[in-house]
């Protein structure tokens, strides 16, 4: 199962072929498996399933992902646990984008408090020495493993004002500061 932790979307698979087609791929019997994907029947057997389908996973007319099952049973779906099945995958798919959202909401949540903070220690510096501490301090949250400030001095120099590292965290604090917690 590792090996399937990346799968490109050309893969001769149910999962890939579902994503790609952008329809159920049914495949439920070993006759069917090994029909329509004999370079997979060691894995199937391995895996001890009689039948594999692979839905494409779409929230919004969009490609979010794709779906898996594995049957051990050896049987067939019928119509209504196919509309189940699918049903199943419409939910999936949902959750999927609203979990996306979510995220992608937080990080911009978390990257405007970090601007925010950054702009208030800058409004509060009052020394060239406080505007480098905060520049580091910002550089440092920025990824940055160092930073330095250089002022002009005349028409053809720059002088340097400071310089910056980020200060370690605790040993005893191993979450980052964005952290949700």
């Amino acid at each position: 199962r590792d090996a399937w932790t990346t799968m490109p979307l050309d893969a001769p698979a149910p999962v890939a072929e579902a994503a790609r087609s952008q329809a159920p791929v049914w495949s439920e019997s070993p006759a069917a498996w090994r029909a329509r994907y004999p370079h997979l029947v060691d894995m199937l057997e391995d895996y001890g399933y009689s039948g594999v389908l692979g839905l494409p996973l779409l929230a919004g007319g969009e490609l979010v992902g794709a779906l898996g099952i594995g049957f051990t049973d050896g049987r067939t779906l019928d119509a209504d646990e196919r509309t189940a099945v699918t049903a199943l995958g419409d939910q999936c798919a949902q959750a999927l984008q609203r979990a996306r959202l979510l995220q992608v909401e937080s990080e911009a949540r978390r990257a405007a408090e970090r601007l925010t903070a950054m702009v208030a220690a800058l409004s509060r510096a009052r020394t060239p020495g406080e505007v480098t501490s905060a520049i580091g301090a910002a550089a440092a949250e920025l990824g940055a493993s160092a930073s330095i400030i250089a002022v002009r001095a005349g028409d053809d120099r720059l002088d340097l004002l400071g310089t910056a590292e980020p200060t370690p965290s605790p040993p005893w604090l191993p979450l980052p500061a964005a952290h949700p917690l």
